[in-house]
């Protein structure tokens, strides 16, 4: 009976919490979605698939989006001969990363810049190999893309497909939005930050949270609404069951060993 007792003690200790805290996380990521939605003006909090994309490296190397699967990513549109928005993004995007980095996140977080040049493409391809040294961009774990020499619109195609218009207005100038996408492990786009004037650590937070949370919780609607799965309820009720079992242990353990160590102490001369 002492043996029973200890196993379940020793089951309840060790998947209790962690189930508990599991199904938990899951409502902390809709609960930060909600003060993400009130407290950040320029985040929007959405939920649905990314659209994907296979494109192309300077190096001519194929990348998609699903290469980065079990990441968080961080994606963006540039275009590489901008002068104005563009380099100004590129510096934000540093300072994320670099908060990134000193969250000890740098392995698990991607971060994906997309072209949208329509011109030649091997001068894009140049500039963009200019890009990370020049704005102090860590090429560990971020990438540039483009269409390469075949596709050279592939990058305005796939903004639009993201709600982002490029369009050329003159020579080396085109006018666009500036929006930093911040897409789940599982490649479903959970928040556009707009503009400039985010805060880059609640990106940050969110990153993390979506990193070891569980991804699909929350309904990622404006509003922040969050609804739980059935594992996350599932989860959670384990957990609590799971405390009930170490209480009860706990009781039927301890309790005896103290009364049996009382009256040892009590018949001792």
């Amino acid at each position: 009976m002492r043996l029973f007792r200890t196993s379940i003690f020793s089951l309840a200790l060790s998947a209790g919490p962690l189930a508990f805290l599991q199904g938990a996380y899951a409502h902390n990521i809709g609960k930060m979605e909600k003060e993400l939605s009130a407290a950040e003006r320029y985040t929007q909090i959405v939920n649905k698939p990314a659209p994907g994309f296979s494109l192309q490296d300077t190096d001519g190397r194929k990348v998609s989006l699903e290469d980065f699967s079990g990441n968080p990513v961080v994606l963006y549109f540039l275009y590489a001969r901008c002068k104005d928005e563009c380099p100004l993004h590129s510096l934000k995007i540093k300072q994320v990363q670099a908060q990134i980095a000193e969250a000890g996140l740098s392995g698990q977080v991607q971060f994906v810049a997309i072209a949208t040049d329509t011109e030649d493409a091997t001068s894009t391809a140049e500039l963009m190999r200019q890009h990370p040294q020049h704005y102090g961009l860590d090429a560990a774990n971020w990438v540039f893309l483009f269409g390469g020499p075949a596709r050279e619109g592939a990058g305005t195609d796939l903004a639009r497909a993201y709600s982002l218009e490029f369009t050329p207005v003159g020579e080396s100038v085109q006018i666009h939005g500036v929006v930093t996408h911040l897409i789940d492990p599982e490649g479903r786009m959970r928040a556009r930050y707009h503009g400039l004037d985010f805060d880059s650590v609640s990106l940050v937070s969110y990153a993390a949270a979506l990193l070891h949370g569980e991804h699909g919780a929350s309904t990622g609607s404006a509003s922040g609404e969050t609804r739980l799965t059935p594992t996350d309820w599932a989860l959670s009720a384990l957990g609590l069951f799971c405390l009930v079992l170490l209480l009860w242990a706990a009781w039927t353990y301890l309790v005896p060993r103290r009364m049996e160590t009382g009256k040892t102490a009590s018949s001792d001369p």
